[in-house]
């Protein structure tokens, strides 16, 4: 439902950043539950931490300028989009598949982008000239390891997709500032797929953006059980990370820091190892949740980790 007093000289496409592991920012993939049940439910986590301060209805702003007001449900410690959700979707056209990225701003209001099966982020101009505008919702209560490598430059993969939280084999992204020639470029690790598929890791690699280098790892039981290990790629290690140190500084994003050691090898990191364990424990890392290792700082190493849980897995025909 789109107000009447929408903005569309809007500066949210100029200031908006997505990145970041804390409460405030998350993503929603549209599921058939969704589609089918019109409602849309916010994360748990977001839920406990800022769910008190949430009214009975919230403010969503798109990067077009558009703004929708949305009531919400509440029920025990769940949250629903529910009233207006529905308007919502049907004016941006969102699809089983779709999905969203979320920025809470504060006083019931965020910053939702929108995300094709292509992983593409639409073209909410488009949206506004095809639909008709909406009336904003009544403010009422409502009732509550091996891998085939490649370097290759980065491209728009326009396909449909799979979208799925989990995967047999590890998956590993790294994004690349600069070649010597200073032209950027993306160097990908994946492992051996079937079809055209495209995981949870695959989403949050395409929307997390850095000007630092930085690659991407899908948990899995060896990086949090008795090993407590987490192999740095070669290519990402031999350009960033040479080093005759023998730990390195993690930072997470609330800017708490771990020493963790590391194993060295012709001058550059190939293992995070002792003291790992310990990040681990104290962001209770489950296996499927993907984490960004984002180089903020050379000499000596200080490597920010960005954590986004593993959500429910979306299959998309």
């Amino acid at each position: 439902m789109e107000d009447s007093d929408n903005q569309e000289g809007s500066t949210m496409e100029n200031n908006r950043d997505w990145r970041g592991s804390d409460a405030s920012s998350f993503y929603r993939i549209i599921t058939q539950p969704v589609v089918d049940e019109g409602q849309l439910g916010l994360p748990k986590n977001f839920v406990k931490e800022y769910g008190d301060e949430i009214c009975s209805s919230v403010r969503l702003n798109v990067p077009s300028g558009g703004i929708f007001r949305v009531g919400i449900e509440k029920d025990e410690n769940m949250l629903w989009l529910r009233d207006g959700w529905q308007r919502f979707a049907e004016h941006h056209s969102l699809t089983f598949g779709y999905f969203l990225w979320f920025k809470y701003n504060g006083n019931s209001e965020f910053d939702v982008a929108i995300f094709d099966l292509t992983a593409t982020e639409i073209d909410y101009q488009c949206c506004s000239n095809n639909s008709k505008k909406f009336n904003p919702v009544a403010e009422t209560t409502v009732p509550e390891p091996e891998h085939d490598a490649f370097c290759s430059a980065k491209t728009d993969d326009r396909h449909p997709i799979e979208i799925s939280s989990s995967s047999e084999t590890e998956e590993v992204e790294i994004r690349d500032v600069t070649t010597d020639s200073g032209n950027p470029r993306s160097i990908r690790r994946r492992s051996r797929r079937r079809g055209k598929k495209i995981s949870e890791h695959d989403v949050v690699t395409r929307l997390f953006k850095s000007d630092n280098p930085y690659f991407s790892l899908t948990m899995k039981e060896y990086n949090l059980g008795r090993c407590y290990i987490v192999h740095v790629p070669a290519e990402f290690s031999s350009t960033y990370l040479r080093t005759d140190k023998k730990s390195v500084e993690l930072q997470d994003s609330d800017g708490n820091k771990w020493t963790v050691g590391v194993i060295v090898r012709y001058g550059r990191v190939i293992s995070l190892s002792k003291g790992w364990c310990y990040f681990c424990r104290d962001h209770k890392l489950c296996s499927g949740d993907v984490c960004v290792f984002e180089v903020i700082k050379s000499r000596p190493v200080v490597i920010k980790v960005t954590i986004f849980p593993a959500r429910e897995s979306v299959e998309v025909k």
